[in-house]
């Protein structure tokens, strides 16, 4: 019992201060990275010769066309830059709003009939935290799938450089991707934003569910 007690008081302790602090600071973190340099949408010049050197590497191969350890054919390094300052941002969000998610769930009173309202409020409050829980999952699968969906043009580069849409597809994906990423920023930051307003609106509902002030009934 005491063991439970003592994650409950933790999982308290650190939701709390992540709905008061951390939320709030990320909100401010993203809006600051939209507007950094890295992120301007003028460095689509800088990002398509990131494209070019790509290129460029797939026609100085091998004249044989046999590939060895040796051979490497790079990234988009202007895309991968970008990438790893989003994916730790997205990994420390997964887990903040997991513990944001327990602290709601071990709030919830056990079932009563009547004055259910504020129960109500939790489970929203849940359900919200659960679709942003899988959104961030979904920007995770993006920056894979972007990566594979490359490296499949590439080793078909590789096979057939003549057909020039497999060049031209490579240039698209990657200022698709550019501004997909731009975009994630936005998404992460309006995604604190949603979780900071619902729950500071609703504070008092979702930590005291059952509680006799106030309004009980949505009716």
């Amino acid at each position: 019992m005491a063991q439970e007690q003592n994650f409950k008081d933790r999982i308290f302790s650190d939701a709390e201060s992540l709905v008061k602090d951390f939320f709030p600071k990320k909100i401010t973190e993203f809006d600051e990275m939209l507007l950094c340099e890295d992120f301007h949408l003028g460095n689509i010049f800088k990002l398509r010769e990131s494209t070019e050197k790509s290129l460029h590497s797939l026609s100085v191969r091998p004249e044989s066309g046999e590939l060895t350890s040796q051979n490497e054919f790079p990234c988009n390094q202007f895309i991968v830059n970008l990438v790893e300052k989003i994916k730790p941002e997205i990994v420390n969000l997964i887990e903040a709003v997991n513990t944001v998610k327990v602290w709601v769930m071990l709030l919830i009173p056990k079932i009563e009939d009547g004055n259910n309202f504020g129960v109500e409020v939790q489970e929203e409050t849940l359900n919200e935290l659960k679709s942003v829980e899988q959104d961030f999952v979904a920007n995770q699968e993006e920056i894979a799938g972007y990566f594979l969906a490359r490296a499949k043009v590439v080793s078909q580069l590789i096979k057939r450089p003549g057909v020039k849409d497999y060049s031209r597809f490579l240039e698209e994906e990657d200022e698709k991707q550019f501004v997909s990423l731009r975009l994630m920023v936005a998404e992460l930051r309006n995604a604190c934003s949603t979780i900071h307003d619902l729950i500071s609106k609703n504070i008092d509902k979702i930590k005291s569910p059952r509680s006799n002030s106030g309004v009980s009934s949505i009716y």
